[in-house]
């Protein structure tokens, strides 16, 4: 069986954050578990990668998630969010972040680099969507 299953079975939400591994609600988190989660934390960090990896654009846009990654095109940071509430937040923060329907328009359009580059210089500067 899966670590995060185990972890799940028992009404955990399990989350990422850095190199660290949240678990929530707090008061179902027993000694046990606990010590399960500090015992198995690469195993289960590795597979919810592998999970979040694996998502179709589809999954992850009802998932609540919110992934920051480097971009090559770009050299920085941007956030890749599945919810616009997650996103304003990271952009109220100053960090840009992507939904998944921008994603999908930015593909379907095919920019160049230098396009993707443009396009999100304007998203920055005025914190709006692509559309």
């Amino acid at each position: 069986m899966k670590s995060i299953n185990y972890l799940r079975e028992r009404g955990l939400r399990v989350e990422i954050a850095g190199s660290k591994l949240r678990l929530s609600p707090k008061e179902k988190i027993t000694p046990d578990i606990d010590e399960f989660a500090r015992t198995h934390k690469g195993q289960i960090i590795a597979e919810l990668k592998a999970e979040i990896e694996s998502m179709t654009l589809d999954n992850f846009s009802k998932a609540t998630l919110a992934i920051r990654i480097h971009s090559k095109v770009l050299d920085e940071y941007i956030w890749l969010c599945s919810d616009a509430i997650i996103a304003r937040l990271i952009e109220k923060e100053g960090d840009v972040a992507y939904l998944p329907c921008e994603l999908l328009s930015i593909h379907e359009k095919r920019l160049a680099p230098n396009g993707i580059r443009m396009a999100h210089k304007i998203k920055a500067s005025f914190k709006g969507q692509i559309r």
